[in-house]
């Protein structure tokens, strides 16, 4: 199965969609989920954001809902917010978990504070990097945020199993040389490194190279049972 992970805030369950049919025409069984803070799903209990640090339990929750529909092997595929979701959720893989066997990364946000300083930069704010050191500071005290334990980059030589990752150079919300950075220390990864795409813009700028990574990707690493 695969179980699919959108991102924050502005994407939603639509955002897996486009990739769906290929995955379902690829006889996979897919469940998307939304957790807590998102959609139709209950807020977490400080009504707080925790960018992957709390979210990741209600993705194992779906991966308990899988293995009761008889899932063995699971595939992690995430976009934005949904890939630190994601990798958060192999990092804390209980053992009566289904296998992860690989994951598939779209633009992920390897680095919550990378991406608030960016977003800082991108404002023209005055003195950016310092107000934007100073809002994680607060949030972190509020919301319990440990945030450099949400640094992918710093544990990528410790993901297990085969990833897809895809980014955009023109991604003005996960800045590209931090995934780059994530890239270069995973053990086993494919990265579709897209000139010109903005942030989890790389299906609509080529649907079907898009999707061919995918199928090839996930052909090798967790080909679909027979039925």
């Amino acid at each position: 199965a695969v179980l699919m992970l959108h991102g924050r805030r502005r994407g939603d369950l639509a955002e897996t969609l486009r990739i769906m049919p290929t995955l379902v025409d690829m006889g996979h069984s897919v469940l998307a989920l939304s957790y807590r803070n998102h959609g139709e799903s209950a807020a977490s209990p400080d009504g707080f954001y925790h960018y992957g640090g709390s979210e990741y339990q209600d993705a194992l929750t779906g991966l308990e809902f899988l293995a009761e529909q008889g899932a063995q092997q699971v595939v992690l595929y995430g976009f934005s917010l949904g890939g630190l979701v994601a990798l958060e959720t192999l990092e804390h893989l209980p053992e009566h978990s289904p296998q992860v066997v690989a994951l598939v990364l779209d633009s992920p946000l390897v680095d919550p504070r990378s991406v608030i300083r960016s977003g800082a930069r991108n404002m023209g704010l005055p003195l950016s990097d310092t107000l934007a050191d100073l809002g994680l500071l607060v949030a972190g005290l509020r919301a319990g945020i440990d945030w450099a334990s949400l640094d992918q980059r710093e544990s990528a030589a410790s993901v297990s199993v085969p990833v897809l990752l895809i980014a955009g150079t023109d991604d003005r919300t996960v800045p590209v040389e931090a995934m780059d950075a994530f890239a270069s220390r995973l053990p086993d990864v494919e990265y579709r490194r897209l000139e010109g795409v903005e942030h989890v813009a790389g299906w609509n700028r080529n649907p079907a190279a898009y999707e061919g990574w995918v199928r090839v990707f996930l052909q090798k690493h967790a080909p679909p049972a027979t039925r």
